[in-house]
């Protein structure tokens, strides 16, 4: 009967396929971070890389175990997780955005935005931030304790990870460099 052993070849192709994708996504990642820890903005030590490989091998483990965590949560809370940070990475990107318009309105830009005044730009902004808004918001209600407490940390950690390479910059794990940042 080809039904039954057709299945189990499309399941192993499913099982490879998804775990090509898993990995490209885990090293790509951990590439990043490693990026960030050779510009100043992470902790040295996540920029370590393989003697032989070259690969850096404490981003991929630290990964790895924050992946470990959020495994052992149900599938509706991982997508709360990733919602809340997803939201909140876009706000923050409009956030610096706008920030960059008032601060600094005569940088040489690749592309030019046909408004000229500032609260234009805040009315524009302002149906995407309360949308965020609501939708962070509601990342928080209604969930587990421990998804909101894993919102909350993670959140938090990013900050405070920073703010001690910032801190200690002078130590040898934390090579932090103020012209990245201003």
């Amino acid at each position: 009967q080809v039904g039954r052993w057709m299945s189990v070849w499309i399941v192993g192709a499913c099982f490879v396929g998804n775990f090509g994708q898993y990995s490209a996504e885990l090293f790509e990642d951990s590439w990043q971070l490693a990026g960030m820890a050779d510009a100043g903005l992470a902790p040295k030590f996540l920029g370590r890389r393989h003697k032989y490989f070259g690969t850096p091998w404490v981003s991929i483990i630290m990964q790895v175990c924050c992946i470990s965590v959020l495994v052992s949560f149900d599938f509706s809370s991982i997508l709360v997780v990733d919602n809340c940070f997803s939201v909140a990475g876009t706000m923050l990107e409009l956030a610096a955005f706008m920030k960059l318009r008032i601060s600094r309105p005569d940088l040489e830009r690749p592309w030019a935005i046909p408004i000229q005044k500032i609260w234009v730009l805040g009315l524009f902004l302002l149906f995407p931030f309360v949308l965020g808004t609501i939708v962070f918001l509601s990342c928080f209600y209604g969930e587990s304790l421990g998804v909101c407490l894993t919102n909350v940390a993670l959140l938090c950690g990013g900050p405070a990870v920073f703010w001690l390479s910032k801190k200690m910059g002078h130590r040898e794990y934390s090579h932090y460099d103020q012209r990245h940042i201003s």
